[in-house]
């Protein structure tokens, strides 16, 4: 169950840029797994399950997130991550997560969950819309929206040439 819970926690991290929500996700995810005796037994099946519960669950906490920001309650959440990348400046590795997370915080909760499904996780499409319970085609305009944010982010630094190492290299960044 460790495997799966990194997976969780690594999709959560992803998905809303915050370790504190992450763990959240995670925690709430993996009780309401072992309450209903749900195992990961390795099928691509049972990662699905998880992973759709992962989105279900992240997706409330964006709501949660734009309501406050409705009443005026701002966070900054790239803020308060910390992530880390193996033989990497730590430097680094915080300014490259603070763009993803600038572009994130603009994206949809269906574009960043289609973003860090397909490109950074690396699942199919076809894979993706089957835990999003949606077309093939809404998950590709989603995901295509969602990689026009990146760019648009990279370019605000004349960088948007370099979205091929910037996806791998938040490929590696670790909660």
């Amino acid at each position: 169950m460790e495997r799966i819970s990194d997976v969780v926690f690594r999709t959560a991290f992803r998905i809303l840029c915050d370790r504190v929500d992450s763990e959240e996700v995670t925690n709430k995810v993996m009780l309401y797994a072992d309450r209903h005796e749900i195992i990961y037994d390795g099928s691509e099946g049972s990662m699905d399950w998880f992973l759709r519960q992962t989105c279900l669950r992240s997706r409330l906490i964006i709501a949660r997130r734009r309501l406050l920001w409705l009443l005026n309650v701002r966070n900054e959440l790239f803020v308060r991550a910390s992530p880390k990348a193996e033989n990497q400046d730590d430097y680094v590795t915080k300014q490259a997560w603070q763009v993803y997370c600038r572009a994130v915080f603009r994206m949809t909760p269906l574009q960043g969950m289609a973003y860090t499904l397909c490109v950074l996780e690396e699942l199919p499409l076809i894979r993706a819309a089957g835990i999003l319970e949606l077309s093939e085609f809404r998950i590709g305009i989603a995901l295509e929206r969602a990689s026009a944010k990146i760019r648009r982010e990279l370019a605000v630094y004349g960088r948007s040439d370099l979205y091929c190492s910037f996806v791998k290299f938040i490929r590696m960044v670790n909660a």
